[in-house]
């Protein structure tokens, strides 16, 4: 019965061990330009990442939307052409990557655990191609589009208590 607690508990510290970790830092340029707006408070932008290999920039493309989203905004984006046109989104964080530095251990769980994927889907059917999948002396550059529940994402933060949510910068 021992051998079979402790052989449970090993095969328990491994598998914590082993959970997937994404990495992530603030220091490189996110490159995300917003679509247009999606369903249900959400928007479609366009993500680009680079990383060693095509999986993994698709990855650092949705957390460098997400990021993006938290402590830089979406720019406005206006297309008489297509007819779709996308207010500008300020950053989730009012005070901007001051907010990162504030809340450094929350956002580096929030985006190393994986938790970022709960709020960015790829909605690209297949693999990108072409100019969207571009081999760089740094990796590969991945171009995708991205869904970003923005509205989740923000009652998230307020939960969390990392930002006010509208109701109390009201009162």
């Amino acid at each position: 019965m021992r051998k079979l607690l402790i052989t449970l508990s090993l095969l328990t510290i491994c598998m914590i061990t082993m959970a997937k970790k994404y990495p992530f830092d603030m220091k490189h340029q996110y490159r995300v330009e917003q679509v247009r707006v999606a369903e249900d408070g959400g928007r479609f932008v366009k993500a680009w990442g680079v990383a060693g290999n095509a999986d993994k920039a698709i990855i650092q493309a949705l957390q460098d939307a997400v990021a993006c989203c938290v402590f830089m905004g979406l720019e406005a984006k206006n297309s008489t052409t297509l007819g779709h046109n996308a207010n500008a989104v300020p950053s989730l964080c009012p005070e901007g990557l001051k907010a990162y530095e504030e809340h450094k251990a929350y956002f580096d769980q929030f985006f190393t655990k994986g938790d970022f994927l709960l709020y960015a889907a790829n909605s690209n059917t297949g693999y990108p191609t072409g100019e969207n999948n571009v081999k760089t002396k740094d990796g590969r550059q991945v171009g995708i589009y991205v869904v970003l529940k923005v509205d989740q994402l923000r009652k998230r933060l307020e939960q969390d208590g990392i930002i006010k949510s509208f109701e109390t910068i009201w009162e």
